[in-house]
């Protein structure tokens, strides 16, 4: 059941501040004079006007004794009475209240909830139901339009039992919808696929729910085989279709957590369209996964090109000299020799005395000396065959008007089996009749890749023939180059399917437009959104160039150089250590699981855990089982393990809760809950307002034999990279699991996106991947401030808002390349259609990133945002080369995360801190409970510190602000991570104490909030 906290359901907030009081409650002059002619005594008076204020903030009626009492009290100063509950309590209980309840109904205009209003609420979720899952988005669909139609909220409890209703009716309409689209030859194939072999004990439901291996050739041909097998029993595609996606994918994953016996326990209909499902979601991934082995490969023959083709100048130095030495001795011929006879004659014997250089710098030039192309057959030859496969059993499209890659991808399958070294690029009429394809438009093969592919030093139009070998290669780096950046896609795939088609459509795009804007505060019209982005450029120019002489750090010589220098470090508090060491040795020694348990009991972390589908078998003591999954995975520890140190619950069943009643989605909602609590504390507001955050990540080791496990060479061995987003209150609030090739920047957007805590950064910090231009333009498209640190600032450009324009100071920092104004204004609806996509969750902002990430000649919308980014990146270098502090902050930022990233890896002491599952799936789950443990942590850590702080302000020590703010949540010296474990769920609850009533007093000890930078 979902906590009112969860949903828009109105309620009284914990904390309610002065500005709350006199905004929500101060009474009008319209409402004393309709309360002053209702009632003719004081407390009645109150009561009544009480009532009236609630229902105006709330919705409903509640008892005027439950309402907290500084309101009340506030309430009562307005009308110049003293605040009685006792009086107020009589009043909850006489007779005129309901009268009173009666005369606010007409007043306000509000219906009270009747049978109508059932039905209204109920044909809201039923409509939200359709696309929802979540019983919380459900009932706030439902409140959305009970509040439009002025119609009073009826108890929570109700809310949730029609909200349940509805989604129930919802989900038995479409069973019934797909069922229907069934027939019984397919039924029975779906009951095949649940049979388990009594001889193996595995059913072909496991084949189905497999994960793919390390990308090796076995695995291609595997999942070839695979896919195959797939497509035969795939006949249900029409059955699927206007299946929201978010009804869709809540299938598929309630689906992938079930063995075949339960499945077979649920009714026919479900089963049927759960068994679909998974079909259609195994089809896609193995898809996706085909496509990733093939990008993989492809990279790592290029690597291995480029590592041979600097062995080959290495081995053939000694040649290249030769022939250097050679060309200077020719010179001296010519300087020496006055006949040309004679010189001719020396000329021969050079030659004559190393042939072999005359062979070696024939090859040289032909091939093109340094470009690696020539060597990449060697590498490529092995898998050639698979690589074909793929080709011949994927149906690769086109997201552009330019069909040259699919006119090449059938030239090339039509001469698979080709072994000549030339091929014909117009069959003659003997090939004609074998139905061989020709091949004309090359535009699509680069200079380098010319002379290799067809033996020709100029570009024709068409040429006669092209070497087989070197097609092929070419062909492969182009469909590799194409999928990552969007302009070639997958048919029935996901994670490579043509992404317009997850894009909001031109209507909704209207329809939302001007609320977008004014949410995000950009301008959405062409003129008005150009003239804003040149102001903003124009603006941070001139005062660059107006603080030149003021700004101390920057200097630009005569001769255009320029320098800045580094940043000096603050130091330290005088007090700091002394406040350091009374820290340590005053916190109280803490086990993990008592942390655990701890905020369990203060936070209920666990309510948002239950069955994937809502209506699955419950657990005895549901609390227990989840902290103990929380331990064992969240600790790298493993379920065998587990049980063996708490012998409660065995592994079976520690695994069964993990897969069955925990997924990503609600281990996210989980760290919300703790980052919501968290934020009340009043310490974590002089390390941070909550404004900014940093996206940093870390490798972690994995086993090689699987997917997303790849070699780091920064880092040396197999792993992937958690990636983390945490917040300047040093707690963090995304995080996801990502191989270690991609790109970091394309997953940089992501966590404030998907982020629904109580904290919301508007300001996004990074380490220096975070300095793309695409990814400048799309975040600022999104609202997003991206302030990330800079390494080798010369290199990037700053560009002129107009070239015409000339600075006194700073004009050497410019380049002299501009900006194109016009790709900004022609595709800003196809910019902000994306931003609106990314933000009503139709497409994430990673994967509109992977396709921008990678340079496309194609794609318009590659160069609007590249084009959008050089101004807002410009931006942001004048104001990071002009303002010390900024660049302060932003290290610091990074330096916040980093040490994150070491906090929660130390909490990770299970099997060498090796991630021991080998599906992708649970390998990001390990990720999210690391990162939720880890968090419960640094909530216990700010409480215990708090405490500490509380008992030195009483015991005059000196806690300046300047000393809090370099205090730390990632404490571990106090803390057991070894020994004997007990669960013990009785332990007397923590008295939560979050320092507000001492640390917001101004005095000698507590100053009001500074920030480090103050």
């Amino acid at each position: 059941m979902p906590s009112v906290h969860e949903t828009a359901y109105p309620c009284f907030r914990m904390d309610i501040t002065k500005r709350d009081l006199a905004e929500i409650y101060t009474p009008g002059t319209e409402e004393q004079n309709f309360v002053e002619r209702h009632t003719r005594k004081d407390v009645t008076r109150l009561g009544f006007l009480i009532l009236l204020k609630i229902v105006q903030r709330l919705g409903y009626f509640v008892p005027v004794v439950s309402v907290p009492p500084a309101i009340s009290r506030y309430i009562a100063k307005c009308l110049d009475q003293q605040f009685d509950p006792d009086s107020l309590k009589e009043y909850d209980e006489s007779r005129i209240k309901w009268n009173h309840v009666q005369w606010i109904r007409t007043f306000l205009g509000i219906k009270p909830f009747t049978e109508e209003c059932r039905r209204v609420f109920q044909g809201a979720a039923r409509e939200a139901s359709r696309t929802k899952d979540d019983v919380a988005d459900i009932i706030n669909a439902g409140i959305e339009e009970l509040v439009r139609l002025r119609m009073e909220l009826p108890a929570f409890d109700t809310l949730v039992r029609e909200a349940r209703k509805a989604r129930a009716w919802t989900n038995t309409r479409l069973y019934h919808q797909v069922f229907k689209k069934i027939d019984e030859k397919d039924r029975k194939l779906i009951d095949d696929i649940l049979k388990v072999d009594q001889s193996t004990g595995r059913s072909l439901l496991n084949e189905l729910r497999e994960d793919t291996g390390k990308p090796t050739l076995k695995v291609m041909r595997d999942l070839i085989r695979r896919l195959l097998w797939l497509r035969n029993i795939n006949r249900f595609a029409g059955a699927l279709e206007n299946i929201p996606y978010t009804k869709f994918r809540h299938l598929g994953l309630e689906a992938h957590t079930l063995d075949a016996a339960r499945i077979r326990n649920i009714s026919e209909k479900k089963r049927c369209v759960l068994v679909v499902t998974l079909i259609k979601v195994s089809l896609a991934r193995v898809l996706d996964d085909l496509c990733e082995i093939m990008i993989k490969r492809v990279g790592k023959i290029h690597r291995s090109g480029k590592d041979r083709l600097i062995e080959y100048l290495e081995e053939n130095q000694d040649k290249t000299d030769a022939i250097v030495s050679s060309y200077k001795e020719i010179h001296d011929v010519f300087s020496n020799r006055e006949s040309p006879d004679e010189q001719v004659s020396d000329i021969k014997t050079i030659f004559a005395e190393r042939p072999d250089l005359v062979d070696y710098s024939k090859h040289h030039t032909e091939f093109q000396g340094k470009n690696y192309f020539r060597l990449l057959w060697t590498y490529f030859k092995n898998s050639r065959v698979a690589f074909f496969d793929i080709l011949s059993n994927l149906h690769f499209i086109s997201t552009s008007e330019d069909k040259a890659i699919e006119q090449s991808i059938e030239f090339a399958r039509a001469h698979r089996k080709t072994i000549s070294e030339w091929i014909p690029t117009h069959p003659d009429k003997k090939h004609t009749k074998r139905g061989l394809p020709n091949l004309n438009d090359f535009s699509w093969i680069s200079d380098k890749w010319w002379r290799l592919i067809t033996g020709q030093k100029k570009r024709v139009l068409v040429p006669e023939r092209v070497n087989r070998r070197y097609f092929e290669v070419c062909l492969f780096s182009e469909i590799v180059s194409e999928l990552k950046n969007g302009d070639l896609c997958v048919e029935d795939s996901e994670k490579y399917a043509d992404f317009r088609n997850q894009l909001v459509s031109w209507e909704e795009y209207n329809e939302r437009l001007l609320r977008y804007g004014e949410l995000v505060g950009i301008p959405t019209e062409k003129d008005a959104f150009l003239y804003h982005v040149t102001d903003l450029l124009k603006r941070e120019a001139k005062e660059s160039d107006r603080t030149f002489l003021e700004n101390v750090d920057l200097r630009i010589t005569e001769d255009g150089e320029i320098t800045l220098k580094k940043l000096t470090s603050h130091p330290e508090p005088e007090d700091l250590k002394v406040i350091e060491a009374q820290i340590m040795n005053r916190l109280n020694p803490r086990d993990i699981l008592d942390v655990l348990v701890d905020t369990q009991n203060v936070l209920d972390w666990t309510r948002v855990f239950g069955p994937v589908s809502g209506l699955g078998t419950k657990i005895k003591d549901p609390a227990v089982a989840y902290v103990i999954a929380a331990f064992c995975y969240g600790c790298n520890l493993g379920p065998m393990q587990t049980s063996r140190v708490l012998p409660i619950l065995d592994r079976r069943q520690i695994a069964w809760v993990n897969q069955r009643h925990i997924t990503e989605e609600n281990l996210q909602k989980a760290i919300e809950v703790v980052v919501t609590a968290y934020n009340k504390f009043a310490l974590p507001k002089y390390w941070g307002d909550g404004s900014s955050a940093a996206a940093d990540g870390t490798k972690w080791d994995l086993y090689e034999r699987n997917l997303l496990s790849e070699y780091h060479i920064r880092y040396g061995g197999y792993g992937g990279i958690a990636y983390y987003h945490v917040s300047d209150k040093y707690i963090a609030l995304f995080s996801r699991f990502i191989p270690c090739g991609v790109y970091e920047a394309v997953y940089i957007l992501d966590g404030l996106i998907e982020n629904k805590s109580e904290i919301q950064p508007e300001t996004l910090h990074s380490d220096t991947h975070g300095q793309s231009l695409p990814v400048f333009g799309l975040a600022f498209i999104l609202g997003i401030n991206l302030m990330p640190r800079i390494r080798n600032w010369k290199s990037l450009k700053i560009f002129k808002a107009s070239r015409s324009i000339g600075y006194q100071h700073i004009d050497p920092l410019f380049t002299r390349e501009s900006i194109n104004w016009n790709l900004i204004e022609k595709h800003l609806p196809d910019m902000i259609r994306v931003a609106i996509s990314i933000q009503t969750g139709r497409i994430s902002a990673s994967a509109i990133l992977r396709r921008l990430g990678t340079y496309s000649r194609k794609n318009k919308l590659y160069f609007a945002f590249q084009e959008l980014g050089k101004v807002v990146r410009s931006v942001f270098l004048l104001r990071y080369l002009r303002e010390p502090d900024l660049r302060r902050k932003i290290n610091h930022a990074t330096t916040v995360s980093e040490a994150f990233n070491g906090f929660v890896k130390w909490l990770a002491f299970g099997n060498g801190g090796i991630i021991a599952e080998n599906s992708r799936d649970e390998q990001r789950k390990i990720i999210r409970y690391g990162h939720l443990v880890a968090n419960l942590l640094i909530f216990m850590n700010v409480h215990d510190q708090t405490r500490v702080l509380r008992d030195l302000v009483q015991e005059d020590y000196r806690v300046t602000p300047h000393v809090l703010t370099y205090l730390s949540p990632y404490r571990t010296g106090h803390v057991n991570r070894f020994g004997n474990y007990h669960l013990n769920m009785e332990r007397e609850p923590i008295q939560l104490h979050y320092g507000e009533d001492f640390m917001t007093i101004p005095g000698p000890f507590i100053q009001p909030r500074q920030t480090l930078l103050q």
